[in-house]
């Protein structure tokens, strides 16, 4: 979050003691408590929500998993933390962070025109190389997990002291599948696995991106999603990774560095999901309820283990798409209620080849439809 202005400090004040209890529970590790503390102060004065609502997503997605929360997922929760904490007055690391994040993009003016504090908002919550600049580079992970996050959550995290040193890298996306993604480094030529969790959600085979690829049980991930980018950039920062901000300073023109947001569970942003599974494609997705969209994922899904085409873009995975629904709390909620006995088979088969942690909600359902 983003250092208010001096009125907006006085607007904030009354909910500065929330802000914080909502940032310390989930330093401890608490959803649970984060989640009905920001439900139930989720509207300011004037009416507005108060939230981002990647806040709550990603809180109903730890719930949703609760115990079986992955470790990667943890480590995930912590960097999204650690980029969204609440500023403190004359932070140098965000100021710093600010500075180098406009050099690359070409000032405030190319992040929005709707003002330099919308601008800043958007620089601060949802650009790609402000994230990296202060959650890397400027060490923002590691003093949050040093000084902020709690002992029990970090026993929890995946390697998580080794992610805040991983370093930037150039990959080529080689192929994708239900369960996996595959990238090529361009540094080594060496072939990274990875589960599908949307990563590749926007990219292309062939495509070339920059990502952070960091340790975890059994393997490699990247820690968000990348950024895609051309060929030459990639290949130069393959080369030089602590080239990377001067390399997308150079064609800044054609990076498109906005639009990303602190994920757990997976790396599609819910307007896309949503837009994916619409009726019609052209629909305003965020009209249609829960249990629509459980219904359209229980369709899609079948439709991606039966290798049906249905309406939609063609290069959106939808795999992915499937995958983000069932990691969605609202939806799996409503899955009971509108699965039929077909659907049961669905889920079952979808559990056998989708990538984990979804394939454990998968087993869930089948279980409850059975019982249901």
């Amino acid at each position: 979050m983003r250092e208010p202005s001096r009125p907006e400090s006085e607007a904030l004040a009354p909910w500065i003691d929330v802000m914080l209890a909502v940032d310390r529970a989930e330093a401890d590790g608490d959803a649970d408590e984060a989640l009905r503390l920001m439900q139930a102060h989720a509207v300011d004065q004037a009416g507005r929500q108060f939230w981002r609502p990647c806040r709550f997503e990603r809180l109903a997605q730890v719930l949703l998993l609760g115990s079986d929360l992955p470790g990667w997922a943890v480590s995930r929760w912590l960097v999204a933390q650690a980029h969204n904490a609440l500023y403190r007055p004359r932070d140098r690391w965000r100021t710093r962070a600010e500075q180098l994040s406009l050099d690359v993009v070409g000032g405030l003016e190319r992040v929005s025109r709707r003002g330099d504090t919308e601008a800043r908002c958007q620089l601060i919550d949802r650009n790609w190389v402000y994230r990296q600049v202060f959650t890397y580079d400027l060490g923002g992970l590691a003093r949050f997990v040093r000084s902020n996050a709690g002992p029990k959550l970090v026993a929890r995290a995946d390697r998580i002291h080794d992610w805040a040193r991983a370093p930037i890298s150039g990959l080529r996306l080689v192929s994708l599948s239900a369960s996996s993604v595959t990238w090529a480094r361009l540094d080594t030529g060496e072939l990274l696995e990875h589960a599908n969790i949307g990563s590749a959600i926007f990219v292309e085979v062939g495509e070339s991106v920059l990502g952070r690829v960091v340790p975890i049980l059994g393997g490699t991930m990247l820690e968000g999603a990348p950024l895609v980018v051309p060929e030459e950039v990639a290949a130069k920062v393959a080369a030089d990774p602590s080239s990377w901000l001067t390399a997308i300073r150079e064609s800044r023109a054609e990076i498109e560095t906005l639009g990303f947001e602190p994920a757990v569970l997976h790396d599609v942003p819910t307007p896309v999901w949503e837009a994916m599974l619409s009726r019609s494609p052209s629909a305003a997705a965020l009209s249609e309820c829960s249990a629509s969209l459980a219904r359209r994922a229980l369709e899609t899904a079948r439709e991606c283990l039966d290798g049906a085409v249905s309406a939609g873009p063609a290069s959106v995975d939808r795999w992915s798409c499937v995958r983000a629904a069932l990691s969605s709390r609202s939806v799996v909620a409503r899955v009971p209620e509108i699965a039929t006995a077909e659907d049961v088979e669905v889920v079952r088969r979808l559990s056998e080849i989708v990538a984990p942690p979804t394939d454990i909600v998968g087993r869930r359902l089948v279980e409850l439809l059975k019982d249901g």
